[in-house]
């Protein structure tokens, strides 16, 4: 039985460990929320100007006039989600206090990953009892278009990471979503916001959809190394306890970034694993050591665990992906579906492994591509006919192969 002693010894053992935790906590970071993804700060630096176009075009809806559809567009990092999350929050909170029929559905479709589910989504936003599933997509289209029309607003939909939407499952909720406004008869109206990854996303659509879009667009370009200093030393200021930073980081960081990528999120990340290495050694303040260490981490496992996670049959792919590119680097021969293919027959062949189909084949690279991993595009031969053509591996295929080479795949 513990006595009265044993249990004050107990407690006080507790309380000091915690105390030690956030003290050595303290020392480094204030708050660890800012360094998160979902994170949106209420000022984007070197972004006003985005900001401001998204307002002026979205807040035609608080006078009760349908805005125009919008499209933005830039490379992973550049900002677009973060201005449009800070655009609609700013809208929603206006349209309550106005009393504005306004309404806004965000949708990621890195995570909704089908038309179908996007539009059970939108529906489920008016009525939560309509089920996820088991109606066909014309009924929920119909039921959608009933929804709004008894509510009698301005509804805006996000559609985050569309081209991804698009490329895994078509382009009919597209186009579903751009005509609507004429179903609707007036009674309500849609806005559409597309976000996209791909700067080519809007030439690839087809003409049935790019007829009766027109959408005002706003480009996002890669950051500057100014532009990052700016949204790093915003960071260090709400979410560093103040002198925990070296003045050397920031403008490393952000030179570093800029000529790599102009990320933002990735700089970002970066300084927040810095500041983790700092207090893991105890250190009152980050330091290059520890920007220099952080980096190295990223390179390493940044794809790593991605591609050594993947079923054996999509390395198979994957491998036959990076053999093609690097053969196309040496001879000059597209790294398109087919070469792909007679590669990865002999992989599978060494791997003792049942070929999939070339349809199948297809599916994978648009998987890959959806994860970042690749950049494909579709071309026509010279024979006739069409096949699927990396034009980027990220990382570099020599980097894809040493991965996979320390697996379970046989590639030699």
């Amino acid at each position: 039985m513990q006595t009265w002693w044993g249990r004050y010894i107990c407690l006080r053992g507790i309380l000091l460990l915690q105390r030690a935790v956030v003290a050595r906590e303290s020392r480094i970071f204030r708050d660890r929320k800012v360094f998160s993804d979902d994170f949106v700060p209420e000022d984007l630096p070197a972004r006003q100007a985005h900001v401001e176009k998204v307002e002026e075009s979205l807040g035609e809806a608080l006078y009760g006039e349908p805005p125009v559809d919008l499209f933005l567009y830039g490379p992973p990092g550049t900002g677009k989600t973060a201005c449009i999350k800070l655009v609609i929050s700013r809208l929603e909170a206006a349209a309550r206090a106005s009393g504005a029929p306004v309404r806004v559905d965000y949708v990621n479709c890195g995570w909704v990953r089908t038309g179908y589910r996007v539009m059970s989504r939108l529906c489920k936003s008016f009525d939560p009892t309509i089920p996820s599933v088991g109606l066909p997509f014309d009924e929920l289209y119909e039921m959608y278009i009933s929804l709004l029309s008894e509510h009698k607003c301005i509804q805006i939909v996000v559609l985050d990471e569309l081209d991804n939407l698009v490329m895994r499952s078509g382009d009919d909720l597209l186009y579903s979503l751009v005509r609507i406004n004429g179903d609707l008869n007036g009674l309500a109206s849609v806005t559409l916001v597309g976000v996209s990854n791909s700067l080519t996303f809007m030439e690839k659509l087809g003409p049935k959809i790019t007829s009766a879009l027109n959408p005002i667009t706003v480009r996002f370009a890669p950051y500057r190394a100014s532009e990052l200093r700016e949204i790093l030393y915003q960071r260090v200021e709400l979410g560093f306890q103040p002198g925990a930073v070296d003045p050397e980081v920031v403008p490393y960081l952000a030179a570093f970034v800029a000529q790599e990528s102009g990320d933002a999120r990735k700089a970002i990340q970066l300084l927040r694993v810095a500041g983790e290495y700092a207090e893991q050694s105890r250190s009152g303040v980050v330091k290059l050591e520890h920007v220099r260490r952080a980096r190295d981490q990223f390179e390493r496992d940044e794809y790593f665990d991605l591609i050594s996670a993947l079923p054996i049959q999509r390395k198979a792919v994957l491998a036959s992906v990076a053999i093609a590119f690097k053969y196309r680097d040496r001879h000059g021969r597209p790294a398109h579906t087919g070469l792909i293919y007679e590669i990865y027959k002999k992989i599978c062949e060494k791997n003792k492994l049942d070929p999939l189909s070339m349809r199948s084949i297809r599916r994978v690279l648009k998987y890959f591509a959806s994860l970042g991993l690749l950049e494909i595009d579709l071309v026509h031969l010279e024979g006739g006919g069409s096949a699927f053509a990396v034009l980027e591996m990220s990382p570099p295929p020599d980097e894809v192969l040493k991965i996979l080479q320390n697996g379970d795949l046989v590639l030699s």
